[in-house]
């Protein structure tokens, strides 16, 4: 979904570096919420990306990219998760963050868009869900186990979803070829 504010002026917030992290306060409670009761949770963890932090030529502002937890795909719920975002935002306002009315252009993505347009299982952004010790270790593997000389690298891969690993995945792969 897609909401321009061509009324807005450009906004920086300088209190907003590259990565920040605002965790939920029950982190226990959120993952139940996600995969018990299956529902977006009451007290988000909200990861941001200011690009425009690191080079602020990207855009004539802040160019952010907030990220929550949501859970499985159930079906096309626009409405459900256009009212979520008022929940983010609210959040984002107790850390001195007014987003909202500084928003120029606004796109939400939803679990069922990244199934429909990525073909990830359910909307899984990042593959199977690592909330539990043993999860991390349970991630496909980045050589096919059916397909000679087929390899995966990637977020759905190991060793999983992030900047940082999905790096760590692509080296993997690279040193495999390069050994095979």
């Amino acid at each position: 979904m897609i909401y321009p504010n061509k009324n807005r002026i450009f906004e920086r917030f300088f209190q907003l570096i590259h990565h920040q992290v605002y965790f939920s306060q029950n982190y226990k409670q959120e993952f139940y919420e996600l995969f018990q009761q299956k529902t977006l949770p009451t007290d988000p963890t909200v990861y941001i990306c200011n690009s425009s932090y690191t080079d602020n030529t990207v855009a004539p502002g802040d160019n952010l990219f907030i990220l929550v937890n949501a859970p499985a795909v159930k079906e096309k719920n626009q409405e459900e998760m256009k009212a979520y975002r008022e929940v983010v935002y609210r959040k984002l306002s107790h850390f001195g963050l007014d987003i909202k009315s500084s928003l120029v252009h606004e796109r939400i993505v939803t679990p069922y868009e990244i199934e429909q347009t990525f073909g990830a299982f359910k909307g899984a952004f990042y593959g199977v869900s690592s909330n539990r010790k043993m999860d991390s270790f349970l991630r496909p593997s980045n050589v096919s186990k059916d397909v000679k000389n087929l390899y995966f690298a990637g977020r759905t891969s190991h060793p999983g979803g992030g900047s940082p690993m999905v790096t760590i995945s692509g080296i993997n792969v690279a040193m495999l070829i390069s050994s095979s």
